[in-house]
């Protein structure tokens, strides 16, 4: 029987559960799992697995719990402070390759347009750094962006080609790093940083300490 066929519509338009299949009691809704703190070890060994950060998080909490004979609030503060800023020690460091790629991708976007279409734009950075001779007509000939875009794409196409080509060759670098199993710069910080935290602290099972911090964002 298919998923469409499992209720029935009413001539009020109001839609009624198949008999012959079982519906929650409201006993069952109250007792589902609402936090992670509440799901079974199982449950939160098979989420951890598959990424999720919050249940890694809480099995480290379980295991802190275990080890050190604490309450569940305690191992979470130990968590969020202690073990935490251990974990982002070196963020601002290992980061800083993306906080210049966010930048440098940002400006580079936004001024992109500009710099081909906008004649003001495009006449001040020929001015300041290309020196590219002006139409024979003057600036004032290139009364649209059509214009002023085949003017400035002389010298923007080599840079914007540039720019394109060179991330394209990273990207596909990356993909056969990947194939090799050789670790990009991301999945190598992780790893540096995850091993780090284990012999930090290695009185708690070093893979659930590893899975957290591979998960932990920087910050």
């Amino acid at each position: 029987m298919s998923a469409a066929s499992s209720s029935s519509t009413s001539t009020s338009g109001t839609t009624t559960p198949d008999p012959t299949f079982k519906t929650p009691t409201i006993a069952e809704a109250r007792a589902q799992a609402r936090r992670f703190r509440e799901l079974p070890n199982d449950v939160l060994f098979s989420l951890a697995v598959s990424g999720d950060y919050n249940a890694r998080k809480e099995r480290f909490i379980r295991e802190i719990m275990r080890v050190d004979n604490i309450d569940w609030v305690s191992a979470k503060i130990k968590i969020e402070t202690t073990i935490n800023a251990k974990n982002d020690q070196f963020a601002w460091l290992v980061t800083l390759p993306y906080r210049v790629g966010l930048t440098a991708g940002v400006v580079g976007a936004v001024s992109a347009v500009p710099l081909v279409f906008h004649r003001p734009t495009a006449a001040w950075f020929n001015e300041n750094f290309v020196h590219e001779a002006l139409p024979d007509d003057g600036l004032e000939s290139l009364d649209t962006v059509w214009k002023v875009g085949n003017w400035t794409w002389g010298w923007m196409e080599p840079y914007l080609g540039t720019a394109s080509f060179v991330l394209l060759g990273l990207q596909f670098a990356r993909i056969h790093m990947q194939r090799l199993h050789l670790q990009p710069y991301t999945e190598r910080v992780l790893s540096w940083r995850a091993r780090r935290l284990a012999k930090t602290f290695p009185q708690y099972e070093s893979r659930i300490v590893m899975d957290f911090s591979k998960a932990d964002p920087w910050h």
